[in-house]
């Protein structure tokens, strides 16, 4: 694990370590002290193993729990207010599934079921305010194009199905989401529009409050999918991870950072250290579902 101070630029500096490795993690959980990193895959399987750390000290991560079921999703597919986090969808043999797992963040224990995706889906990019968590895109081969660019959202604070609520600009998957209180913005990705699949620079925002498709802010500075990313109120920042073809892609340690509440292209802001930028999961401790501040 790597750490960087989002407010500044420059590359990224050693953490810690996960008690087990994996790539695919679910990420995107934390509240203003604790980060959680859940399941993944690691030859020969996909794991359902949760673990946690300490944001504001560096160290080794420690287990917390175990999801539902073994299964594995890109960095970005799970959402989180000051209290608790929830990770949707995944892929696990033989096919994709559509199941939304919860924990409580100051707790440790097990993942409990939230409720179902309206399609079963992996490696969508998460948005969040403090009430309001969207699932954006995904992959499953067996849906067409539009389906894989729907909007689904959920209310973090209690259990239930999501709902379909809008549109990406197109399909995608392998995205990032990085967000204030107020606005969402999904970067980067594999397009699965006819005629266009491959890596995207694409960086659309959504209002999370209000329902509708999302819109046009700007593009990374390189096309890329497999991204991680965090977060302050003010600035997203776009990690690693794989740039080119997707059946012929290689690793990028570009970080971009963009200002949440304007629109426009992404800056470079640093690198990430070492070769250990390919399917990365990332969180901070002062993302949109952190209040207002």
């Amino acid at each position: 694990m790597h750490v960087i101070e989002i407010s500044t630029l420059g590359n990224s500096e050693f953490f810690g370590d996960l008690v087990q490795q994996r790539r695919n993690p679910g990420g995107r959980v934390s509240d203003g002290t604790r980060g959680l990193i859940l399941g993944g895959y690691h030859e020969p399987a996909a794991r359902d193993n949760i673990e946690y750390c300490t944001i504001a000290s560096g160290g080794n991560f420690i287990d917390f729990g175990n999801l539902t079921a073994a299964k594995f999703a890109i960095a970005s597919g799970a959402v989180s207010s000051s209290t608790r986090g929830v990770t949707a969808g995944g892929n696990l043999a033989p096919g994709y599934i559509n199941v939304m797992d919860y924990v409580e963040i100051q707790t440790i224990g097990d993942a409990i079921d939230f409720g179902d995706l309206t399609t079963a889906l992996s490696n969508s990019s998460g948005v969040n305010n403090s009430v309001k968590g969207l699932f954006c895109g995904g992959a499953n081969p067996s849906l067409t194009p539009a389906t894989r660019s729907n909007i689904q959202s959920i209310t973090i604070a209690s259990k239930g199905n999501s709902v379909d609520i809008g549109d990406l600009q197109d399909g995608r998957y392998y995205g990032a989401g990085v967000c204030n209180n107020v606005r969402g913005v999904v970067g980067g990705g594999i397009s699965v529009q006819p005629g266009t699949l491959g890596m995207t620079s694409l960086l659309d925002f959504v209002t999370i409050a209000s329902d509708g498709n999302a819109v046009f802010f700007g593009d990374l500075t390189t096309q890329r999918g497999k991204i991680a990313s965090a977060e302050t109120h003010t600035r997203g920042v776009f990690i690693g991870s794989d740039s080119g073809n997707p059946s012929t892609s290689t690793y990028t340690n570009v970080m971009d950072f963009i200002t949440i509440a304007s629109t426009g292209n992404a800056s470079d802001f640093g690198d990430i250290t070492g070769a250990e930028n390919h399917q990365l999961a990332g969180f901070s401790d002062s993302h949109g579902g952190l209040g207002g501040y």
